[in-house]
């Protein structure tokens, strides 16, 4: 949306980095976790979409 709607690559670009990394760092919610569910979740990285969420907004204001 932000990219090709309203031509703001930078940000867009910004969203999907944080993205990455809150990703890399092992965070799932439930429905991407998938068949390790339980591994996630036993590494205390298993998060609702609110938490996910901020995750993503703590990465962006770094």
């Amino acid at each position: 949306l932000l990219r090709y709607s309203f031509s703001m690559e930078k940000e867009a670009r910004d969203i999907e980095n944080a993205v990455n990394a809150v990703l890399d760092e092992g965070w799932r919610t439930g429905d991407i976790a998938g068949a390790k569910r339980d591994e996630v979740s036993a590494a205390g990285k298993l998060v609702g979409t609110k938490k996910m969420g901020q995750l993503v907004v703590d990465h962006i204001k770094k």
